[in-house]
Order: structure tokens, then sequence, then C-alpha cells
């Protein structure tokens, strides 16, 4: 371990290898349809993307998101705190970074908005996020079998394989900024005294990492924690719980002063409250029942080799002496944050990645020996093999999935709702947020409940033209004009 320790993190050419398996595990899902249930993130961004463009700019929205395309037959009828004075449908649930992001990438390389594009800066930000875990583990730890071990059993574990490369979601998108937060916090923490530039760089990878997901928010406030517990009221910590505040502060009045921008202060008030009651612990006994279950068939298929590891390595390791240690506060916020938007959490897979990655420092940290030994070695080896049957079996490889649909069927449905339907006709149908659709239609559709409740609502609104969709497992089953 001495002699791994002296070699530099990027002499290790495990790393390198591990870097391409990941590319190539991701070869049989690049470039595929849309398709399974989380693609839908792909295609609102993309949509966004799309909109943005057609308005003349993000900045015609105040970089504010939208999921409908321009045009007066794309815009949305409903009313709502979601629903802007133009009509279009805002996105108002985290910080705008993961639609800015890729936004620029498509300007800056001069292409338009596609699938591959978006997959390819998933892929390469989840390489880039492998390549700076590694480094933050043999920072800490100072053993590079203990961090490659540990660095493998993540990003292999089938969650982050399918959010860091194919769908594209914002715990997959931030971790880079995480790892950089959790980095500068490692040293922080492990300092006599704190620079006025730690200060400064901790405050703006808070500010960013909370214009992705609302975690940059509840971190800097576990941090403070420690700090507090570590030091007591001494002149660090109280400079320390001051930036946190203030990070924190900061983060939550630039994404309310974004939205503001274009909507106005009550409006982006009242969105937030209608979105927190939906997705916090507030929600019906009805719905947290099923959400129960979602939540314990895909925490099983998600991190299911993660927990067992934790679980062998607490019968077969002692741990590192390390009392107060910084990451179990991590951990501790981490899982307030999940709880407080708990009816989220318990129905996305993807809500829980900042914590499988806390659990992964947490084992590198308290279990080092172990994790390098031959013991823990080969309980990793089992568990990525686990994680790799899991997910080539939850993502079948070919051109159909493991349901029996074909992978591009919501695409040809698409395609044939694009070339079926004027341009200027106002599409009604029975399904909400059919995203993927969408997407492939360049299309926009209004809800409604049958075809006479579009009649109604299109000859209340004078519209010149419309018609009337019924969708039904993929197919379209009635398609007539009302107006």
């Amino acid at each position: 371990m001495k002699e791994a320790a002296n070699i530099s993190w990027y002499q290790y050419r495990p790393l390198w290898w591990l870097l391409l398996l990941l590319v190539v595990l991701r070869m049989p899902t690049l470039d595929r349809p849309l398709s399974k249930h989380d693609d839908f993130n792909n295609a609102v961004v993309l949509i966004n993307a799309v909109s943005w463009q057609q308005a003349g700019g993000a900045g015609k929205f105040c970089f504010t998101p939208v999921m409908n395309f321009q045009g007066e037959s794309n815009k949305l009828l409903e009313k709502g705190n979601h629903i802007d004075a133009n009509g279009n449908h805002v996105y108002l649930s985290f910080g705008a970074g993961w639609y800015v992001l890729p936004y620029f990438v498509f300007i800056s390389l001069g292409i338009m908005p596609n699938e591959l594009a978006l997959e390819m800066l998933n892929l390469l930000v989840g390489l880039l996020s492998t390549v700076l875990l590694f480094r933050l583990l043999t920072t800490a730890t100072q053993d590079k079998n203990a961090s490659f071990n540990a660095t493998l059993l993540f990003v292999l574990l089938p969650t982050p394989l399918w959010y860091m490369g194919h769908s594209y979601v914002t715990t997959g998108i931030l971790m880079p900024l995480l790892i950089g937060l959790l980095q500068l916090w490692y040293h922080m923490a492990n300092q006599s005294r704190i620079s006025w530039q730690q200060y400064l760089l901790f405050f703006l990878l808070c500010l960013a990492l909370s214009y992705f997901d609302w975690i940059g928010v509840f971190l800097p406030a576990g941090m403070a924690a420690w700090y507090l517990v570590q030091k007591k009221w001494q002149r660090d910590s109280i400079l320390f719980i001051a930036a946190a505040g203030l990070a924190a502060m900061s983060a939550i009045l630039l994404i309310l002063s974004q939205f503001a921008c274009h909507l106005g202060w009550e409006q982006v008030e009242g969105y937030w409250l209608s979105r927190f009651s939906e997705r916090s612990v507030s929600a019906g006994q009805s719905t947290m029942g099923h959400s129960l279950k979602i939540f314990l068939r895909f925490l099983l298929a998600g991190y299911g080799p993660l927990l067992l590891v934790v679980l062998i390595s607490f019968f077969s390791a002692s741990a590192k002496r390390a009392p107060h240690h910084w990451i179990h506060f991590a951990i501790g916020i981490t899982l307030v944050y999940n709880l407080v938007f708990l009816n989220w959490s318990l129905e996305h897979e993807f809500a829980w990645m900042v914590m499988s990655l806390l659990m992964i420092l947490w084992l590198a940290f308290r279990r080092t020996e172990w994790l390098a030994g031959k013991a823990g070695k080969r309980w990793i080896i089992l568990a990525a093999g686990c994680s790799l049957v899991i997910y080539f079996f939850i993502n079948q490889p070919g051109s159909i999935s493991q349901s029996g649909q074909p992978y591009d069927l919501q695409k040809k449905l698409g395609e044939k709702i694009a070339s079926s339907i004027p341009a200027d006709a106002v599409i009604f149908t029975n399904l909400s947020n059919a995203k993927i659709e969408e997407w492939y239609a360049g299309r926009t559709f209004n809800q409604a409940r049958s075809m006479d409740d579009a009649w109604r609502i299109a000859d209340s609104l004078q519209l010149p033209k419309a018609v009337w969709m019924e969708l039904r497992d993929n197919r379209i089953v009635e398609l007539k004009p009302i107006k």
C-alpha cells in the first residue's frame, strides 16, 4: 500500500482501463432512441434547447427552462403557476444549470440539439466524475488500491452506470461539482486555518452546485454543523458557519431572482410551494405506500451491490478511529435532503445517487485496509459483476427492451404524428407529459379527457385549427380534426 501511495494518481493504469471499460459498457445504449421512463428528462432538456433557439435565445426567458416548442400551435392552453404569460410550460423545480449547460454546448459546437450529443456530454461528465472521485479518495486514504476498488464499485453500480451515460438527470450531471466540493471540504477539515481563497472557492462551488440541484443548499448546513461540533464556537467555526449560510442564501436568491425575472416573484413562489407539496414528506398516504414499493425495488436493483459490500465490511473489518468524521455529517444532511423531498426520493432512483457516493466515501475512509486487501477485493469483484448483470438485464442490448417493446416505438410514433398533423394545428391528446413523443414529433400536445372536451376548449378559445389524437399503447387509435 505504501508503494501504491507514492505513485501519482494519474499514473495508476487501472484507472484508465476503467475509463475505457465505462465507454465500452455504454456502447449498446449510445444513440438509442429515447424510450425508458427517465429518458423523459433527455426529451425535456432537448425540447428546451430547441425552444430557446426558436425564440431567439435563452435570454428571451431569462434562461428559465421551458418544456414546449415555440409557435402558436405549440403553446399550452391550460393555466397555472407552471404556465407563463405567453403559454410556455416552465420548469422551476431545480436551478436551471442542467438545462443551461447542454444549451451552451450545442451553441458552442454549432450543432442542433440531438440525443447523441446530450448522451456524449453526459458520458464525458461521468468519466470526469470517475477521475475526480479516484483523485479525492487517493488524497484522503493514501491508498490507491482501496481508492480504485471504491471508485470501481460506485461507477459500475446500475444507477450511476445508467444516469452518468445515457439518461440525463441533475444528480448525474452535478457529480464533478459535488466531488470538487467534497475534496475542498476534506482539505478544510484537516487544516488548522482556512484561507480566504478556500472560503471563496467554497462559496462558488456551493453556488454552482445549487444551480443544478438543491443538495447544494443542504450540504453547507452539514459542513457548518461539523465545524460547530468539532471546533465549538471558535473563530474558524463562526467564519465557516457564516460562509455556509451566505452560500445557501445566495444560491436560493440567485435561482429565485432568475426565474422571477421572467415570471415575477409571486408566480415563482406559488410554483415552489405547489411543487414542494407534491414532493415532500407531506404527500398523501395513499401514494406513499405505492411509492415505498417502487423505492424498495429500485434500492435493490440500483444500489443492492453497494449495500451488500457495506454490510459485509461491518463484519469483516474494523473501522478507523475518526471521532466526528465529516463524512458522517455529509451522510446525515443528505438523508435529511432525501427525507424533505420524500415523495420525490421514493419514486426516483437517481435521487439517491448523492447518498450512494457518500457511502462509497465512508467505505473508503473507514474500511481502507479491508477494501485494499484480498477479501475486500473479492467482494468488490462480486458486487461489480452483480451490478453488470442487473444493468444489462434492465437495459437489454439490441432493439427490443426487457419488456418486449422495441426501443424505437415512441420515436416512430412521434415521427408519424409529425407527418400526419399540420404544423399550424393545435394538438389535443388524452396523454399527459408525453415528452418523448413530443420531442420526436417536434410538437407540443395539450391534454383533454375526450374529443368532446377538446372540442369545447378549442371552441371557447376560438382556435382556427385543432385536431384530436387518442393514443394508447404507443399507437394512434383515433385522429380527427375538430376545428
